[in-house]
C-alpha cells in the first residue's frame, strides 16, 4: 500500500508539472508559437532531407513553413498523450472497476484539454479550436490506454511472481 500511494504522488507531481507545461506553450503569443513550430519544422528538415543543408535558406523556411501545421497537431497528440498517461498513471487502482481506470483519466484529460483551448481565445492572435479539442482527447485516450496496458501487464507479472514464490 505504501509503494501505490507514492506512485500516486509521484505521478500526480508530474501530471501537474505536465499541465503546467502545456499552459505555458498555450500562453504564447501567435509569433512565438509560429516561430516554435518553424524551429521544429527546420530540424524535421535536417532529419529527414537528405540535402536540405544545401538549400537556400528561403527554401529551408519554405519547407519548414509547409509542415507547420502537421508539426502543430503533431505536438498537441504527443502532449496530451503524455497527459493521458500521466492522469492514468495517478488514477490507476483507484478502483477496481477497470472502466473506471479508462474513463475517469480520459474525462480529465479531455476536460483540460478545453480548458486549454479555452485559455487561448484570450491569447494574442491565437484561437480555441474544437478541431483541437477532438484531437488532444484522442491523444489522452491513447496514453490512457497505453498505460492501463503497462499497468496491467505489471500488476500481472507481480501477481504471477508472488504465485511463484508461494508454490
Amino acid at each position: 500500500m505504501k509503494n501505490m500511494k507514492c506512485r500516486n504522488v509521484v505521478f500526480l507531481v508530474l501530471m501537474l508539472i505536465w499541465m503546467g507545461v502545456i499552459f505555458v506553450f498555450s500562453q504564447q503569443g501567435a509569433d512565438d508559437s509560429t516561430e516554435e513550430s518553424r524551429t521544429v519544422g527546420m530540424a524535421v528538415g535536417h532529419i529527414f532531407e537528405p540535402d536540405f543543408d544545401s538549400w537556400t535558406k528561403d527554401e529551408q523556411i519554405r519547407y519548414a513553413d509547409r509542415i507547420e501545421h502537421p508539426v502543430r497537431k503533431t505536438a498537441h497528440f504527443i502532449e496530451f498523450t503524455i497527459l493521458g498517461v500521466l492522469i492514468t498513471g495517478f488514477w490507476y487502482g483507484h478502483d477496481r472497476r477497470s472502466w473506471l481506470n479508462v474513463l475517469v483519466p480520459y474525462i480529465v484529460g479531455t476536460l483540460y484539454a478545453a480548458s486549454d483551448e479555452t485559455h487561448q481565445l484570450f491569447i494574442s492572435g491565437r484561437s480555441g479550436q474544437v478541431s483541437d479539442v477532438v484531437l488532444d482527447s484522442f491523444g489522452v485516450l491513447s496514453g490512457v490506454l497505453i498505460m492501463v496496458l503497462i499497468m496491467h501487464l505489471v500488476y500481472t507479472k507481480r501477481i504471477n511472481d508472488n504465485k511463484k514464490s508461494t508454490d
